[in-house]
């Protein structure tokens, strides 16, 4: 174990090498940040301190990230007992009272003319991909990924692996270096065929070419509240554990045991009737300007 003071010399290109062998490409972003920026609390108690007075969700991230760096460098031991020295400690969100702060500030009531809004002040494979989330209940860097991987696969006449056309269904499973990750999961979407044609051939997107656009214009913050509103509007026709189910919160062993039964279709009947006046509303926003003759 290094003494408290002493610093590691840390190879960053092989940590973030390491870091993308086990996160997804946003996740290990977050962590490289964090991590080079407060890299010092690993060895220094003083800035170890400093960290208590972040907000505790600031506090767990970066904690995380420290947690990942100290077991890189093989410093962990130590991290722990700076940890314990200066009474740092890991502390959960309370989701639950986050989630009636949200109900009571109703923050996603206007979050569909925020989008249509959005559509008009960014190009369309962006608009594309907010739209796709809207519709899907995928998050942003997922439904970036679906996006791409249906352009690509429908390039090479290959959509079919992907896109089973009887049950109008995504099987982002199939492809679990993009979509399964550590606890985040993507496992099938529910897309009408119109949604998928809508955004078949667009240009490709790189999820942090997005994120840096709208970011820049305040924007993305909002993004992720598309998500929200998906399983608000889903309430309306399905039971919380089928929600779950197709936002990908539930482990691997429960996802096979309900896959591919016979309820898969009532189930894509219950979700595409649930998304159908959306859909309504927000594919015309794709579809060019229509000119007039002169």
């Amino acid at each position: 174990m290094l003494k408290q003071g002493s610093a590691p010399e840390v190879q960053w290109d092989e940590f973030h090498t390491w870091l993308a062998a086990q996160y997804s490409s946003k996740h290990t972003y977050a962590v490289m940040s964090y991590a080079q920026k407060y890299h010092e609390a690993i060895w220094q108690p003083a800035k170890a301190a400093a960290l208590l007075a972040m907000t505790p969700d600031t506090r767990r991230y970066v904690m995380e990230s420290l947690a990942a760096l100290s077991k890189f460098t093989g410093t962990y031991e130590q991290w722990q007992a700076i940890k314990k020295q200066t009474g740092l400690k890991w502390q959960s969100s309370n989701k639950s009272v986050n989630l009636v702060k949200a109900l009571l500030n109703d923050e996603i009531a206007d979050i569909i003319p925020w989008l249509k809004d959005v559509t008009t002040k960014v190009s369309r494979k962006f608009s594309a991909v907010l739209i796709f989330a809207a519709l899907t209940g995928l998050r942003p860097s997922e439904a970036c990924n679906a996006v791409n991987l249906i352009t690509e696969l429908h390039q090479k006449g290959q959509l079919s692996e992907y896109y089973d056309e009887e049950l109008n269904l995504l099987l982002h499973f199939k492809y679990p270096a993009i979509f399964l990750r550590r606890c985040k999961n993507a496992y099938i979407s529910f897309a009408s065929p119109s949604l998928i044609q809508a955004v078949i051939g667009g240009e490709p997107v790189h999820y942090y070419g997005m994120y840096t656009m709208l970011n820049k214009q305040h924007l993305f913050v909002r993004a992720n509240q598309l998500r929200k509103n998906y399983a608000t509007m889903m309430r309306k026709s399905l039971e919380r554990e089928m929600i779950d189910l197709v936002q990908g919160r539930v482990d691997g062993s429960v996802f096979v045991r309900h896959y591919y039964r016979p309820l898969i279709k009532e189930l894509r009947d219950r979700v595409l009737a649930g998304t159908a006046e959306l859909e309504k509303e927000l594919l015309p926003l794709l579809e060019p300007p229509t000119r007039l003759s002169s």
